[in-house]
């Protein structure tokens, strides 16, 4: 991930019989001064303190790209083939991008808490395409990788861009919960002040093949994202070769990205 770890002094790790000890071990990189110290015998018994790049944490959370800084206390415990966390990460100013095509959640702030199995994300908040986000709740782990989700969050005034000539101001609550596999997406969003100027082209639509789908990268988690949302439009212009009009409409979202399906009233 790009991050370079050198030891500031000379590393003393004592090995016997299989055990593992560590004096303490100040490790520095770029935005990064970690100590690492205790032992690993038939339990974990390592504290991880001081500050870190969060770019190693790609891995954990499966994004396409994350930047930041996080000061961090750490405690690893238990036994080897169940090992527990606990500590605490303060997350300041950082940045992740999910995937390359949707845009990045910028000056992010948060508070992590590690107790066992579970992450618990508190005080959590940042800017998103143009409007703010806010979120809280718990990720469990199993093994270090993520097992479930609990989560929650709250939009204000993003603005999406649905296509070339088509974008609209969001906000609304919604929830991810699910396991890391086969996670679910529900709430309600408000779609305001919205705009499409798209032309209607007759020939392109029946040209358009009634089997295609959306392309999504086979076993991706978005892929396997459920969903089941209210999505309410109020001020909604279109002004295109087929209309001149404002429209409201309250409509429930399901399915998933390769295969939605939309109910609901215009």
């Amino acid at each position: 991930y790009g991050i370079g770890l050198n030891n500031k002094n000379p590393v003393n790790i004592n090995i016997e019989k299989g055990n593992v000890y560590f004096n303490p071990i100040i490790l520095l990189g770029q935005s990064t001064e970690l100590t690492i110290k205790g032992k690993i015998v038939d339990y974990f018994d390592i504290l991880i303190e001081g500050s870190t790049d969060l770019r190693p944490l790609k891995a954990l959370f499966k994004v396409d790209d994350i930047k930041g800084r996080a000061s961090m206390q750490v405690y690893i415990y238990e036994s080897r083939k169940n090992p527990e966390i606990a500590g605490e990460v303060d997350i300041d100013n950082a940045s992740i991008t999910l995937r390359k095509d949707i845009p990045s959640l910028n000056n992010l702030n948060a508070i992590v808490s590690f107790n066992e199995n579970k992450v618990v994300i508190e005080k959590a908040y940042g800017t998103f395409s143009e409007g703010n986000i806010q979120m809280d709740g718990t990720v469990y782990l199993e093994k270090f990788a993520i097992k479930q989700l609990a989560l929650s969050g709250k939009i204000s005034q993003v603005r999406w861009i649905f296509a070339p000539r088509c974008w609209a101001y969001l906000n609304g609550q919604i929830y991810l919960s699910g396991s890391y596999n086969q996670p679910f997406l529900s709430g309600q969003v408000n779609i305001q002040n919205g705009v499409y100027t798209e032309r209607f082209d007759w020939t392109k639509l029946a040209l358009k093949s009634s089997s295609s789908k959306t392309v999504v990268t086979k076993d991706s988690w978005f892929n396997n994202l459920r969903f089941n949302l209210r999505v309410q439009t109020n001020n909604f212009f279109v002004n295109n070769n087929l209309a001149t009009v404002n429209l409201n409409s309250d409509m429930v979202l399901k399915g998933s990205i390769p295969e939605p399906s939309l109910i609901g009233w215009i």
